[in-house]
Parts: C-alpha cells; sequence; structure tokens
C-alpha cells in the first residue's frame, strides 16, 4: 500500500451497487462446474433404472442420486434412517466445514454398495420413481427459492441504501503521531492475564485451552493470533515507547505457533482435501495459520522495531526427525504473496478451497503492515483483485459479505445475515477497504442499536448463533467483541462504552490476585475482547497505513522493567523526551528499576519522578533509572538543554 494511499477522506459513504444475478462470475463458473458433476452423477444412479437392469444395480443407482436411497428400494427404513442421521456431519461437517473431499465420496459409495446387497429383503418398487421425484421436487424448490431471496434481497438493499445515504464516513486522522491514550487501572489488570499467559516458559500452557480439535475457532492457533494482536495493538496505542516485557510476550506467542500440537491439523486437512500428503502449514492453502502468523510477525516487527523473526529459520516447524519446516519472517509473507497472486480469485483458501473473507482480510493486512514495517510495497498489486472478489463473489445483493464460498465448488454460506459476522469482518477490512467497513458499520449500527428500539447488546436474548467460539457455549462474547471492535475503530465512542459495560456484567469481569478476565468466557473469547478494549478510534488503519511515526522509531524508550511489579501505562516519546506513566504491579510499592535506551551517547537527560534528578546515556545510548512506585506515578526523561 503506497504512501499515496494513506489519506482517507471521502465525501460519502459509498451505497450498496445493484446486483443482477446471485452470484459473481467465479462462483457461477464453479457452480456450473459443480452442475456439471452432479449431472454426471445422476445420469450414473438413473442409468441402472432406465435400462431396468437387475436390483442390486437399481439399488446402486438409487444410492449415487442420494445418500442412503438404495435402502429405500432395499426397504431398509432403519438403514435409511442411519445414513440420514450420520448425513448432516458428512455434509456439513466434513465437506463444508472442513473441506474433506473423500469422506462424502467414501460414506456414499459405501451406502450404496451396501443397498446392493441387501435386495434379499424385499423391493419397494416405488422408490424408482419416487426418489428422482423428489430430487426433482427439491431442485425446482431450490430454484424458486433463489429466485426469492433475490428479490428480498434487493428490497433489502433499496432501505439499506437509505440508511447508508444518511451515515457519516469515517476520514482518517490529521497528520503527525496519533494521541496516545493512558491504560486505567481496569485496563492494566487485563493485560496482565495476556502478560501471564505469554511470559510462562514456553514448554508450560498454563491458562490456555486446548481443544480435543484444532480445526474450529476453538483451535490454540487462534488463541495465540489474537493474543499476539492484543498486546501489538495495547504497545501501539497506549505504550509505542516501551519494548521490555511487552516485546517479549509477543515474541513467545509467535514462537509458540511452531509447536506441532498447533499446526499438525494441516497434515490431515490437506490430505483429505487436495489428496496431498505434505505436511508443510505454510507453503500451500491454509491461511487460517499462514496469513494469521503473517499479521503477527508484521505487527510485533512494526511496534517493536524487533527483527529476530527476519533471520533465516527464524520460525521451525519440526514434523519428526527427518522433516522441520523452516521459515523466516519474509519467507511467511512470499509464500502469502505468492498465494494471493497466483489465483483468479485473488483470495486464496483456508481449508482446501474455501474461501473465507475476514481470513483473507487478515492476510492481506499483514501485507500491509509489513509494507510498513519494512518499506516494501506488496499488497498494492494484491489489493485490486482482492476488491474485486470482494465486491463481486462476496458481496450479497443486499450489501452483506458473504462469509465463506468454496472456490472449487461454488457454494457458499453466509451464516443467515448475522450483523456480529458483518462487525467482524468489517474490523479486519477497515485498513484495505475504509469504504467498505463504513458501509458495514452504517448497516450494523442501524439493524443492531438503532431500528424499532432495538439493542444490539441483548445478551438476555441469545439466537442460536450467539455463540462464544472458543467452547462453542451460548454466549453473547462474541457479539460484544466484534460490535466493541468495530465501534472503537470507527469512532463511535458511545457504543464502545454500552458494549465495554455490558462485557463486564453479563460476561463477568473479575479481577483476582490483581489479574482481570471475563470469567464466562474461554480464553479465545478473552482475547479476542481484549483486542477491542486497547483499540483506539483508526487503531488497525494508523498500523497498516500510516506505521510507526518517526518520533516513535527514533526517540527514546523505555526498553525494561520488571514485571509483574510495574505496570506501565502510557509511554510515549515526541523523538527527544521520553513521557511515562508507571503504576506498581502485583509486587506492590517499592523503588522499582528502570532500563532506558535510544537516547543520545554520553548526553545528559533530566528526570521528574525518578530517584535521581537526571541521568547519563552509556556509548551505546542506555540508562539505568531508579523509580520509587507507590500509586500512579509520572516520568519524563528529557535532553538537557
Amino acid at each position: 500500500m503506497s504512501e499515496t494511499a494513506i489519506a482517507w477522506s471521502p465525501a460519502a459513504v459509498p451505497a450498496i451497487p445493484p446486483r443482477r444475478r446471485l452470484h459473481g462470475p467465479l462462483t457461477r463458473r464453479s457452480l456450473r462446474r459443480t452442475t456439471w458433476l452432479v449431472a454426471v452423477v445422476w445420469g450414473a444412479g438413473l442409468a441402472p433404472i432406465v435400462a431396468d437392469l437387475s436390483a442390486p444395480w437399481k439399488a446402486f443407482g438409487l444410492g449415487l442420486l442420494f445418500p442412503g436411497a438404495g435402502f429405500l428400494y432395499t426397504s431398509d427404513l432403519i438403514l435409511f434412517a442411519l445414513v440420514l442421521l450420520i448425513l448432516p456431519y458428512v455434509a456439513v461437517i466434513r465437506f463444508q466445514f472442513r473441506a474433506d473431499h473423500v469422506t462424502p465420496v467414501v460414506f456414499t459409495l459405501g451406502a450404496a454398495v451396501g443397498a446392493s446387497l441387501r435386495t434379499h429383503t424385499g423391493l419397494w418398487e416405488w422408490a424408482l420413481w419416487a426418489v428422482p421425484a423428489t430430487l426433482a421436487v427439491m431442485v425446482l424448490a431450490v430454484r424458486v427459492g433463489r429466485r426469492v431471496a433475490f428479490v428480498r434481497a434487493t428490497a433489502r438493499r433499496e432501505a439499506r441504501n437509505t440508511v447508508v445515504a444518511e451515515a457519516q464516513p469515517r476520514r482518517a486522522a490529521a497528520d503527525g503521531p496519533p494521541h496516545v491514550p493512558e491504560h486505567d487501572e481496569e485496563d492494566l489488570a487485563v493485560l496482565d492475564w495476556f502478560l501471564d499467559r505469554a511470559l510462562q516458559p514456553l514448554e508450560q500452557w498454563d491458562g490456555f485451552d486446548w481443544a480435543r480439535e484444532q480445526y474450529s475457532m476453538a483451535a490454540m492457533r487462534y488463541q495465540l493470533n489474537w493474543m499476539q494482536w492484543t498486546l501489538a495493538l495495547a504497545n501501539y496505542t497506549r505504550t509505542p515507547a516501551f519494548g521490555g516485557y511487552l516485546t517479549q510476550g509477543q515474541a513467545n506467542l509467535i514462537e509458540r505457533m511452531t509447536e506441532r500440537r498447533v499446526w499438525q491439523y494441516w497434515h490431515r486437512e490437506n490430505a483429505w482435501g487436495n489428496l496431498d500428503l505434505n505436511p508443510d502449514p505454510i507453503v500451500r492453502d491454509n491461511i487460517m495459520l499462514s496469513g494469521y502468523l503473517a499479521l503477527m510477525l508484521a505487527s510485533f516487527t512494526l511496534v517493536t522495531g524487533d527483527r529476530r523473526f527476519d533471520q533465516d529459520g527464524a520460525l521451525r516447524f519440526r514434523w519428526d526427525d527427518d522433516r522441520t519446516f523452516a521459515y523466516s519472517g519474509p519467507d511467511v509473507l512470499d509464500a502469502i504473496e505468492r498465494q494471493f497472486a497466483a489465483t483468479p480469485w485473488g483470495f486464496f483458501p483456508c481449508e482446501p478451497s474455501l474461501n473465507f473473507a475476514g481470513c483473507n482480510a487478515i492476510g492481506l493486512m499483514g501485507l500491509a503492515v509489513w509494507d510498513r514495517a519494512h518499506g516494501t510495497d506488496r499488497v498494492a498489486p494484491l489489493l485490486e483483485p482482492f476488491r474485486r472478489t470482494l465486491d463481486e463473489e462476496f458481496t450479497t445483493v443486499d450489501g452483506d459479505i458473504t462469509t465463506i464460498i468454496s472456490q472449487r465448488w461454488g457454494y457458499g454460506m453466509r451464516f443467515v445475515r448475522s450483523p456480529v459476522v458483518q462487525a467482524g469482518t468489517a474490523y479486519f477490512l477497515r485498513p484495505l477497504l475504509p469504504d467498505v467497513a463504513d458501509r458495514t458499520w452504517a448497516v450494523v449500527r442501524h439493524e443492531s442499536f438503532e431500528r424499532d428500539g432495538s439493542d444490539g447488546l441483548r445478551p438476555h436474548r441469545l439466537s442460536r448463533y450467539d455463540t462464544d467460539l472458543g467452547n462453542n457455549e451460548r454466549s453473547p462474547a462474541t457479539r460484544f467483541a466484534f460490535y466493541w471492535g468495530l465501534a472503537a475503530e470507527m469512532g463511535d465512542d458511545r457504543i464502545v462504552e454500552r458494549v465495554r459495560a455490558a462485557a463486564a456484567e453479563k460476561l463477568e469481569l473479575r479481577t483476582v490476585d490483581g489479574v482481570a478476565s471475563y470469567a464466562r468466557c474461554s480464553a479465545y473469547a478473552n482475547a479476542t475482547l481484549g483486542l477491542s478494549r486497547f483499540a483506539r478510534p483508526d487503531a488497525w488503519f494508523d498500523l497498516a497505513r500510516r506505521g510507526m511515526p518517526e518520533p516513535w522509531r527514533t526517540g527514546p524508550r523505555l526498553a525494561a522493567a520488571p514485571y509483574p511489579e510495574v505496570r506501565v501505562a502510557r509511554a510515549v516519546t515526541d523523538g527527544r523526551a521520553l513521557d511515562l506513566v508507571l503504576q506498581p504491579g502485583r509486587g506492590g510499592a517499592g523503588r522499582r528499576p528502570l532500563v532506558l535506551e535510544r537516547l543520545v551517547p554520553h548526553a545528559t537527560y533530566d528526570v521528574r519522578g525518578g530517584v535521581t534528578a537526571d541521568v547519563q546515556a552509556d556509548a551505546h545510548g542506555n540508562a539505568d533509572l531508579d523509580v520509587d512506585l507507590d500509586g500512579r506515578s509520572e516520568v519524563t526523561v528529557s535532553p538537557r538543554r
């Protein structure tokens, strides 16, 4: 993303454009391919019936028309019911959500073969016409339903455009370093929840939630992603002139991504979805790991200035004694860039063949932040095809963003027009396509907080889609997190305060031994809520488009402070002086040592709020400083005139 793209001063929020079709050209192409494949399979299923072959062949053919239908012909109602009972798991969980292309084929053929072996039980001849007739009615119903859906969506688009026309666009902040607010005591207690997990030895996993499977949002990788993003955002928005334990905590979370238990799921997904036995988690598809890791690496490098992961082999994914996949940060970003550039979709898959809008926004934002950190321009040539796909394929007739589309088969999953999903996707789209975020927030805000006096928080009226994604329990946690995050990014302070208060009450924000977390939430949900808490207006927009202002990159910095004895509530530099706000941590009041860096070598600095009135930098620009902490303390270090 070039420097000329930083400014963002639109005159109006763009309207939802009209659509002539439900699907975009790439999706239609995939659907045509799927239609021909289904036609061939159904033709093979009908052939034994039309040709009046033997009963076993007819039973097998009916099984090709619909899984288990052959058991109707053989009068095995129990077996047919058993197949129907298993079918949702195979068709939805295995095929749609995990892109498993092996299990559905084996399941369908197995049921068909099983039926062909059961013709001695008695035959129900009516099944030979009832099954094809039912399928024909289902196809007709789908076509009629699509037409009705198109008409209704067109009406929703017109109604939504009325709302969009009245909305005010979010304009980028003025030039110069952003305002740096201060952590309050509650923020600092929540931040300790993240740091306790991030700073423990890498072989320990206390406070994390290991799920039995690593395919859903409960997977460990998502806890690591959101925790590091939260620390990076807190570092950027509140303490840009502090390294120390914030830098080490982020680095540890990135290192944990290489733990085999975190990424070994890909071996199976790649095998059943791509028929590829390569367990390398970076080289193909899998943006839900590689793209998320890219944003971790990019935000860490930008905010901390630490380039340890730029080194060759800095990330080592060890599969067994014979195979280790070694990557540097640039290697990971190269893989992301290559896969974005190689596909006509402008998106590349999470699970095999499944393109997720949110995942691709995160992956592309990783490239954008990397550009800011390294002075490259990787994202610029990828943004136009990404935008085209989002507009033509993933934006519905009524303006929603489709969550998932299978580029191989063309089916999509919209998750019932959930405004929660819309808010979460728009949150990560804002640095890339701020006009889409403006429009999405206008619609979400109106439909969730304003229309008919409704209240988008509604914690007492949970729908079946209101879920804590970290443990799959019914909860408003995800709704709170995504509304809070997008509202903060858009500068909607009123909504931010409402959601923050509701989350504290309904999710039970508790402080135990100085550490605060939401008691009724999983680790994943706590992480997503933390990312929203430490946001501010334009936080991700600034991170991706403005980066670290020159004074922040070169001015004095707090290099080290003991954890958990010292809490850093604010740390910012104007390029010459360093301003700190410190609080005593769990060690209580007392004298604490600090280390300063990036001072002018051998220069003397006046200190206000320290034990001594001045410090002198050594030959490397470092200096030690002691402070007495007994409550909130302001410390200023400025060059002597």
